[in-house]
This record gives C-alpha cells, sequence and structure tokens, in this order.
C-alpha cells in the first residue's frame, strides 16, 4: 500500500510504501516499511528525481542518498494514521 504526500508548491514529494503480513502464532497483523521515496524538481515543468530511497530489499545499499534503516525514515502522524485507516477499511468478513 502506498502513501504520497505532494508538497503545497507541488516541487517536493514524498512516498512511502508499505506491507502488511499476518502473524499466525501470535494472532497479529504486522504493518513494515518496504520503501520510501523523496523526489524534487526545480520547476512544475521537470520531472521529479530521487533523493533520498530506502528500499527494505536493498539495506546494504551505499550509494548517495541511499538511506540504510527503516529508523531513519521520517513518519509523519498522518502518514500512520492514513495507512491504519486503509488497513481497517480494506478489511473483508467472507464467512
Amino acid at each position: 500500500m502506498k502513501i504520497e504526500r505532494l508538497r503545497e508548491d507541488c516541487l517536493e514529494k514524498e512516498e512511502w510504501d508499505f506491507g502488511v503480513k499476518t502473524e499466525i502464532l501470535t494472532d497479529k497483523i504486522i504493518v513494515f516499511l518496504r520503501g520510501y521515496t523523496k523526489s524534487k524538481r526545480q520547476s512544475k515543468r521537470h520531472k521529479f528525481k530521487e533523493v533520498e530511497v530506502y528500499d527494505s530489499s536493498r539495506k546494504n545499499d551505499k550509494a548517495p542518498g541511499k538511506i540504510p534503516s527503516s529508523d531513519q525514515v521520517p513518519k509523519p502522524q498522518d502518514v500512520l494514521l492514513e495507512m491504519e485507516k486503509r488497513i481497517t477499511t480494506s478489511i473483508t468478513f467472507k464467512l
């Protein structure tokens, strides 16, 4: 599930990619961060360019702009609340 935030001036955007899994033994639903991208552009006519990236499948990537740990990714409260709302509204019972 992806959540995107575009700054008011439309020159910067952030995108969070969350994954959801269940743990059968503990009866818990776990939400984890799969990826994060912060992109900027010079004007609305330009394409966005990635300036910061986190990818959980490439934790050892040392390239410039790569965030090494999910702990260092900004997680605003409104993004987490939106993710929680998406999960709860997407629950479907097939009995």
